[in-house]
Order: structure tokens, then C-alpha cells, then sequence
């Protein structure tokens, strides 16, 4: 199993804007304090996912990938709207695990932020490059990224998440989520969903991306919030179980779960039991 959507930090070494000092996720998390729990679940290949507008952590998260051949792969980031883009982006494009950027755009106070001449220029320099960009909103943000997909059709996003459903907006996020599922360049993690809404929107996004369109992801260590990453995994996967036993096709749990993270990330497959 592939798990699509997960994050390492040290509060020590990089700068977190987000992340209170008085949080319980203030503290270091490492990919050894992950192993047990990924062997025990079957995960023998992850996607590090950034936490940081600290450009320093792109270096950071690939000298992880050289002591755990699990982390098959890098979201990192990089400002999108400096003028040296290209040229920053260049030697990233170049390691074989780097797969693109995030920007944690659900933080910006500009609702349109997506929207803005300079990052849609940014946008494009990405698809220059072949990377990806992992998008992360608000319920208010969500609205906007059909107009983001359609804009740029060359690049390929990935939404997190579901785009973040909540109970008091499912109505209009399914709506939207229909609409963002009709530009192919846009595929989707299922992952840090809130159980109140989890069933729903799992069943929701298969009707509207299809299987074929979607990962997995267990969203260490914010996950650990709610319940550990072993029992948010096992939740997932009994979600997508019951689905799959009427709504999807069989197999499905295979592609969602492992073989569309290698295609859309362009990910080499994991080694069975890999613990370094």
C-alpha cells in the first residue's frame, strides 16, 4: 500500500508559521516514529507532503528519502510568484523523487489567491517543469479551483483532502467537487476527512472522479488528533471496503490505494517489507 499523503517535521531545524508552540503536534515527527505503525498496516511506500513555507525543507524532506526508501516521493515548495521560479525549480525537477509543490493556500487571507496573475504564471512554469501541484483550500477556496483546473490544463493537481468537506457546506462542496472532476488534469486524496462527513464524501468523490482518479492518504501526523494512523487507515479502508461490495468495481481498493499514486506521481513501486 501506497499511502499518498504524509508529513514529516522539526520544529527544530525548519519554521512552521502554522504550528503553535503550545499545540500537541509541536514537537518533532520522523519517519521512525511512523515504522511500526505503516509495517503493521501495509504500507511500504509514502509521499512526503510539505508543512512549510520554509524553502529549507525541500532539502530537508529528499535527504529523508535517502535513509527511507519507503518515501517514494516529494511535494515540496517554492514561492510561486518569484520572478526566479525557473531557476529554483530546476535542480528540484531534476532528483527522481521530487514530484512538485504545495502551497498551504488554505492559510492566505485571499480567498483568490489560485486567482492571482502572478501565481497563475508560477502555475505555469510548474507545467513547464512536468511537476505537480498539491492544492490545499478552505471550504470558501473551493469555489474557485474548477476556474484554476480549466486554466491550466497542462498542469497536473492533485486536491487534498476532498478539498476539505465539512457537514454545513456538503451540498455545495459536492457541487463543486462535480465540477472540478470535469477537467481530467485533476485527480484527489481521500484522506483527512472528518468522520462526521467521511462515508459521504468517500462515496461522493467516487461517483464524480471515478476510482481511477483517487488516493489514499492517512495524513500522518495530523491524523493523530483524532485517532492514530493505524486506526485512521483502517477506518478508511473499511470505508472503501463497503463501497467496493456495492457502488465500485472490484479492484478498486488496489488502484486507490496503491497503483494510481505510482501513475500520478509518477512514483517507482515500493519493495515489499522495505523497513529502513
Amino acid at each position: 500500500m501506497i499511502d499518498a499523503h504524509v508529513h514529516f517535521w522539526n520544529p527544530a531545524d525548519l519554521g512552521y508559521f502554522w504550528l503553535e508552540p503550545d499545540s500537541r503536534l509541536y514537537r518533532a515527527y520522523l519517519p521512525e516514529d511512523l515504522d511500526a505503525e505503516r509495517l503493521a498496516m501495509g504500507v511500504d511506500g509514502a509521499v512526503f507532503v510539505q508543512a512549510s513555507h520554509d524553502p529549507r525543507e525541500n532539502a530537508w524532506a529528499l535527504a529523508l528519502t535517502e535513509d527511507c526508501p519507503w518515501l517514494l516521493g516529494v511535494i515540496g515548495w517554492v514561492d510561486l510568484e518569484r520572478p526566479d521560479l525557473t531557476e529554483r525549480l530546476k535542480p528540484l525537477a531534476r532528483h527522481p523523487r521530487f514530484c512538485g509543490l504545495r502551497h498551504l493556500v488554505h492559510a492566505e487571507p485571499d480567498e483568490r489567491w489560485l486567482l492571482r496573475p502572478s501565481v497563475g504564471a508560477g502555475l505555469e512554469v510548474l507545467a513547464e517543469h512536468g511537476l505537480i501541484f498539491d492544492l490545499v483550500v478552505r471550504p470558501e477556496q473551493f469555489r474557485h479551483l474548477p476556474s484554476v483546473g480549466r486554466a491550466h490544463p497542462q498542469l497536473s493537481f492533485v486536491l487534498n483532502h476532498l478539498g476539505q468537506p465539512t457537514p454545513e457546506h456538503l451540498s455545495q462542496w459536492a457541487r463543486n467537487l462535480e465540477r472540478l472532476a470535469q477537467s481530467p488534469n485533476v485527480t484527489a486524496k481521500i484522506s483527512g476527512l472528518p468522520e462526521a462527513v467521511a462515508d459521504r464524501a468517500v462515496r461522493i468523490a467516487l461517483e464524480t472522479f471515478g476510482a481511477d482518479r483517487l488516493m489514499l492518504g492517512g495524513d500522518y501526523p495530523v491524523c493523530t488528533l483524532s485517532a492514530p494512523y493505524s486506526a485512521t487507515l483502517r477506518t478508511l479502508l473499511e470505508t472503501l471496503g463497503r463501497l467496493e461490495s456495492g457502488s465500485i468495481e472490484s479492484g478498486s481498493i488496489q488502484s486507490i490505494c496503491s497503483t494510481n499514486a505510482q501513475r500520478i506521481y509518477g512514483l517507482e513501486p515500493p519493495s515489499q517489507g522495505v523497513n529502513a
